[in-house]
Order: structure tokens, then C-alpha cells, then sequence
């Protein structure tokens, strides 16, 4: 299980908006100047993401939650969101080229770029589709797991000498 501390912002029934910070391994990474995702990271900045989750715990608004997000559901969510319009893309432009070569059609590359996208479009429809089912789908769902520990305030331990 993948889990996150949120905090929650709202609730209804059964469910809670929460908002969490999105983090990144870069900070303890050594190869972090010369690597492409700590420059995203630079750009992009680490901005709160907020999301619809199940929450079995009736949490209230204002506090911290741990909230968790099964490893398969995870892997299978991603692999389709980028392979189903990877696929209608490489699929589209294959049907684009085989109808120029049966019909005979001059300008082939034209009509497959744009058999290409046309597969490419449905391909993101179906993920679409795919990302809309997958929030009542209890193995891609994020659920709130347990109410986490308040942070207590820092207390300095006398140093020996």
C-alpha cells in the first residue's frame, strides 16, 4: 500500500476531498543537477493535489489523515492511462498506411499522421473513460487509511558534555 498524509478539506457522504503535498526524492539525490525529473521538479514546483477519496473513518475537516493507494491499482491505472493512447496511435497510423497501400491513395504519409491522431484521439477517450471508472473501483480508489499524529512541538534535549 502506497500511502501520503492529506489533509482533509471537505466531506460528504462517505467520501473527503483532501489536499496533499506532492513530494519529490530529489532533495537526497546526488545525481540531482544533471537529472531531468529534478528540473521538472524546479519548474513545476511542488504543488498541493486535492482528490476525491473513500473515507471509511468519517474524518472531519481540518485533520490529518494518511490516505493509501494499492501498488496494483497503481500499476494498473498508469499502464493503461499510457498505453491505451499509445496503442491507438501506433494502431491508427498502421490502419492509415495499409488503406494507401489496398486503395492505391497517393499522399500515404498524410492520410497515415492522420489515421495516427485519429487512434491517438480515441486512445485518450478510452483512458478517459478508463480514469472516470476507476473512482468507484475499489482497486484504484484512494482510501483514507487512519487519522495521522499531529506533529507535538519540538523539545531540545539537554546536550552532554
Amino acid at each position: 500500500m502506497i500511502e501520503q498524509p492529506a489533509r482533509v478539506l471537505s466531506r460528504d457522504r462517505g467520501e473527503a476531498l483532501v489536499q496533499t503535498e506532492r513530494g519529490s526524492a530529489c532533495g537526497g539525490c546526488n545525481a540531482r543537477a544533471g537529472c531531468g525529473t529534478s528540473l521538472l521538479a524546479q519548474v513545476f514546483g511542488h504543488k498541493p493535489a486535492r482528490l476525491r477519496v473513500a473515507n471509511p473513518i468519517a474524518a472531519e475537516p481540518g485533520e490529518r489523515v494518511i490516505v493509501g493507494l494499492s501498488e496494483r491499482g497503481l500499476v494498473r491505472a498508469s499502464v493503461l492511462l499510457y498505453v491505451l493512447p499509445l496503442l491507438g496511435l501506433l494502431l491508427g497510423a498502421l490502419a492509415g498506411e495499409l488503406a494507401v497501400q489496398r486503395l492505391g491513395l497517393g499522399g500515404g504519409e498524410t492520410l497515415s499522421i492522420l489515421a495516427g491522431l485519429l487512434g491517438l484521439t480515441a486512445g485518450l477517450g478510452l483512458a478517459r473513460n478508463f480514469s472516470r471508472s476507476a473512482r468507484t473501483n475499489e482497486l484504484t480508489r484512494a482510501v483514507i487509511l487512519r487519522r495521522a499524529a499531529e506533529p507535538g512541538p519540538s523539545v531540545a534535549l539537554p546536550q552532554r558534555r
